[in-house]
């Protein structure tokens, strides 16, 4: 656990003197399997054939984390970045 409240991009951009909002981000997904045992918020990816949950990453361009989302892998990519996408832009 971190003992600096900030977010993680305040964190890293203070330390290194660059602007608090980025000028690019980039987004990423992956789908990750789960544990047999594990029932909540699983789907089936298709196209990867894996069953798990799928990890949405949006960094900075200097690799700083902006924002995580976790879904079951049957979600659509477009309507989780959409919503991670939709999220950020309420939270500031």
């Amino acid at each position: 656990m971190c003992a600096d409240s900030r977010p993680f991009s305040a964190v890293g951009t203070s330390r290194r003197r660059h602007a608090a909002t980025p000028s690019a981000a980039s987004l990423d997904a992956q789908t990750v399997p789960t544990a047999v045992m594990v029932q909540q918020a699983v789907g089936y990816d298709g196209g990867k054939k894996i069953k798990g949950r799928k990890r949405f990453t949006l960094v900075d361009t200097l690799g700083l984390l902006i924002a995580v989302r976790v879904a079951a892998a049957d979600i659509p990519e477009r309507e989780s970045a959409k919503q991670l996408l939709q999220r950020l832009h309420q939270e500031r």
